[in-house]
């Protein structure tokens, strides 16, 4: 999947939460006007209403999410590939990942990175990748876009995929319910 495709499909799915939203509210209304209905007959009709509409907008909240973190794994899938494969480079892809871990400052991590690098350490490079990925640090994610430039789009599209799975206000407006 693309990710205008999963763009397109997070609009959808938000547009489908407006719709929903304003269709909830709408019936809301209709029961509180509903002068057939008692006081505890609408308020149990509008707690129904409520709950429909909160477990209708979690579920396409968790539909954006699951579309994103697919996403965001295939596009590490397609990275990690490049780390190797054998035996080996599995147990050198952890020791690395072990490494990367530690750091806790993304210029420490920026001069290992260069390191490896320089070293053709590809292991250690995407290892430490993976880190500035984790942590957001726009300076690693540069500088190893920088030197595997058959990679950079890959590395932009997790840069905003990350961005977008952090950005939890956007989502939770998108799919809010407010009690009606």
């Amino acid at each position: 999947m693309s990710l205008d495709s999963l763009d397109a499909q997070v609009d959808t799915l938000r547009q489908e939460a407006a719709t929903s939203s304003a269709n909830f509210a709408r019936e809301a209304k209709t029961i509180t006007s509903n002068s057939n209905l008692s006081d505890e007959g609408k308020a149990a009709a509008k707690a129904e209403v409520n709950k429909q509409a909160k477990d209708h907008l979690r579920s396409l909240s968790r539909k954006e999410t699951e579309a994103i973190n697919m996403k965001v794994r295939d596009l590490e899938r397609q990275l990690d590939a490049k780390a190797g494969s054998t035996a080996s480079d599995i147990i050198a892809f952890r020791d690395a990942q072990d490494r990367a871990e530690r750091f806790d400052q993304s210029e420490d991590a920026v001069k290992a990175l260069e390191r490896a690098l320089r070293t053709e350490d590809n292991v250690l490079a995407h290892a430490i990748f993976r880190r500035g990925m984790e942590a957001n640090w726009r300076d690693v994610l540069a500088t190893f876009g920088n030197a595997y430039p058959e990679k950079k789009s890959i590395v932009s599209e997790l840069t905003y995929l990350r961005e977008a799975q952090r950005n939890t206000l956007a989502r939770g407006m998108s799919y809010m319910w407010v009690n009606q």
